[in-house]
């Protein structure tokens, strides 16, 4: 997937979206 860890992928996800991807899950979600 390109990331070496979930954990990383999450911290630049967090940085780049200004939330978490289960936050950005949810929001996509409704």
């Amino acid at each position: 997937c390109g990331f070496s860890s979930l954990s990383y992928f999450s911290t630049v996800f967090r940085k780049e979206c200004g939330l978490s991807p289960g936050e950005y899950a949810s929001k996509v979600k409704g």
